[in-house]
Order: structure tokens, then sequence, then C-alpha cells
């Protein structure tokens, strides 16, 4: 496991990102707790959607198989590329 250029800049991203949410939902008057389950609503919905186009790009390796699209561990997609796994 190394940690890569693009690792970096995700964490920062998300970070940052959370930041930005953070400063608008206080100028809107929303309580902390729920601009947090907004970044992690958000970041949940992401993970998804780049699993759904990394399986749709990449078919010829997941196959017809909906168990390999969801194994993060034996076929990674982003996490691998973030440096997680």
């Amino acid at each position: 496991m190394s940690i890569t250029l693009f690792g970096i800049l995700a964490v920062l991203g998300f970070f940052l990102a959370g930041f930005l949410l953070w400063r608008s939902a206080s100028e809107e008057h929303l309580p902390p707790s729920e601009a947090f389950d907004i970044l992690i609503g958000s970041a949940l919905w992401a993970l998804l959607a780049s699993r759904a186009v990394t399986v749709i790009l990449q078919f010829e390796r997941f196959g017809w198989n909906p168990l390999r699209w969801f194994s993060f561990l034996y076929l990674p997609s982003v996490l691998s590329f973030c440096g997680f796994w």
C-alpha cells in the first residue's frame, strides 16, 4: 500500500467540500449535525455512483455477476486509486 498523489488530492477535496458545505450551512442557519448528515450522504452516493460507472466502463471485467459488482476487496475501483487498499 502506497500513498499516491491522487489519494492525497481526494482526501483534501473531501475536506474542502466539507468545509464549503459547513460554511454554506452556517450561512443558512442549519445545525452542524444536518450539515454532517448531508456530507456523509453525498459521499456515500458519490462512492455508489463511481462504482456504477466503473462497472459500466469495465463491464468485461465484472460481467453479469452482481456479487462481483459489489466486491470492493477483490475488484477495487476508486478506493484502490486513492491508496486506501
